[in-house]
């Protein structure tokens, strides 16, 4: 990701407020519930995304089951409860601890319960950082967006860095 084109000195600036502003609201909720409620309104100056959602691993059985979804959208279709570890990006994104990107959401036939509920819902770009700290693994991040290729490797790092802090709060929750 390290060839992504150079950005503007003041998004750059933007950016890492934004990341301090992610560190103080990991500080301030004690839920997560509302902790995501903040996440979505501070992180959608800076990036495109229609959905921002907790998945989380239930190490036990092996399985991803979704814990947060935040969205202004009305969600159509059922949410699966559950998702085994190798039908899941998330799983993947675990396995590798890159960011499993699709942007082209219609691509995502490894994964048809993700591809069903995506479809159904209109979103066209998606995008799942690994959750994991020294301890252990704890799931994904996910972002999705109505539009194709809404995604730049710049906006990618900015989401791991993002997604490094939620792992914290996470893990503490």
């Amino acid at each position: 990701m390290s060839s992504s084109p150079p950005i503007h000195p003041n998004e750059t600036r933007a950016r890492y407020e934004a990341l301090l502003e992610v560190a103080e609201s990991i500080a301030s909720h004690r839920q997560l519930s509302t902790l995501f409620v903040d996440l979505n309104l501070r992180l959608q100056r800076l990036i495109t995304f229609d959905f921002i959602a907790l998945t989380l691993l239930d190490p036990e059985s092996k399985v991803f089951r979704l814990h947060i979804l935040q969205t202004d959208h009305t969600v159509v279709g059922d949410r699966p409860y559950e998702v085994p570890f190798d039908q899941a990006p998330t799983g993947t994104a675990l396995r590798t601890r890159q960011p499993y990107y699709a942007p082209d959401a219609g691509a995502l036939h490894l994964y048809p319960i993700l591809e069903t509920i995506l479809r159904a819902n209109g979103v066209e770009s998606f995008c799942t950082l690994p959750l994991f700290t020294a301890r252990r693994d704890l799931g994904g991040l996910n972002f999705g967006s109505r539009h194709k290729n809404a995604y730049s490797p710049v906006d990618i790092e900015f989401m791991q860095q993002v997604a490094r802090q939620v792992a914290v709060a996470v893990d503490n929750a």
